[in-house]
Formats: C-alpha cells, structure tokens, sequence
C-alpha cells in the first residue's frame, strides 16, 4: 500500500516535470517562429525576396529577347526545335 502511494507520488512528480519541459519547450519554438518571422519580413528579408524576384525575371526576359532575336529565316523545323520559354 505504502509503495503504491509512493508509486503514485512519483508519477505525478514526473508528470508535473514533463509538462513544465512541454511548456518551456512550446515557448522556445515559438519565439524561434516569431524570430523566423521577423527576419523574413524585416527589410534585409524582404530585399533578398526582391532580389531573387529580379534576377528570375532579368533572366526571363533575356531568354525571352534571345528568343525573339533569333533569325528568322530559319527554317520551321529549327525554330520548333528551338525551346519557347515560357
């Protein structure tokens, strides 16, 4: 009887140390989310999102002038060979 009641107390210890662990450990995820966050919506964030949105379409359209300048007086065959970009 006695070693159930100490049984018992044990477990509830542990569970009181497993939950407060659970709690610190939800808090420190989402502060690292929150921290995540910010650095994604500051401004050195969103500059390199801009960046990499430019440099896509700097090369879009490149590919798409190259594509344009190609001569013309290639047969239709080549120019279907050709990859469109899209």
């Amino acid at each position: 009887m006695e070693d159930n009641r100490q049984l018992q107390e044990q477990m509830g210890e542990c569970r009181r140390e497993l939950d407060l662990f659970m709690q610190q450990d939800r808090q420190r995820r989402d502060e690292e989310t929150d921290a995540l966050s910010r650095d994604r919506s500051g401004p050195e964030g969103r500059t390199k999102e801009v960046r990499r949105e430019a440099s896509y379409c700097s090369a879009k359209t490149n590919q798409l002038q190259a594509w344009k300048d190609a001569p013309q007086d290639q047969n239709l065959e080549e120019r279907k060979n050709q990859p469109h970009p899209q």
